[in-house]
């Protein structure tokens, strides 16, 4: 009896310890604090007007004291709903920007195009290493969500 207590006990701590996200996983660190939505992220036809003139995708990253800041920024079509997760995976930073518009059932879509920007704020980031990343845009009129943008995060 005492062995099989101490076989199952063995069997669950080994399990507990395999699922961590400590060290021995690789981006155990790294950790989304928030994300801020910006440019035409909820704002209504009428306010479009003074949207500003397209720019082109992008991805920037900077430091703020601990944190690392990722801005994306993207044009897609305006008035569109969106919802965002990152994740991490194989050691790179994957950043998946989902259009939410239940399209063909609504139209959630204004007759113009706009950019849409994130900032994504992480901690646990260690400087003097590089990490891969990439955006993928989920948008529901296409068959499969597309990487939009990829590269590295050096510091």
């Amino acid at each position: 009896m005492n062995k099989l207590l101490f076989s199952i006990l063995t069997t669950c701590a080994i399990m507990l310890y395999s699922c961590s996200n400590d060290e021995g996983e690789p981006g155990g660190g790294l950790t989304l604090v928030k994300t801020l939505p910006g440019g035409c992220n909820n704002m209504k036809s009428g306010s479009l007007k003074n949207a500003v003139a397209e720019n082109r995708d992008t991805v920037l990253f900077s430091l703020r004291k601990d944190t690392l800041v990722m801005f994306t920024g993207i044009n897609y079509i305006c008035c569109a709903p969106f919802s965002t997760k990152s994740m991490i995976r194989n050691d790179s930073l994957i950043i998946r920007l989902t259009e939410t518009c239940n399209y063909p059932d609504e139209n959630c879509y204004c007759k113009c195009m706009c950019y849409y920007t994130w900032e994504f704020h992480f901690t646990g980031f260690s400087g003097g290493t590089s990490r891969g990343y990439a955006v993928i845009l989920d948008d529901p009129r296409q068959k499969e969500p597309a990487v939009i943008m990829k590269g590295t995060i050096k510091w």
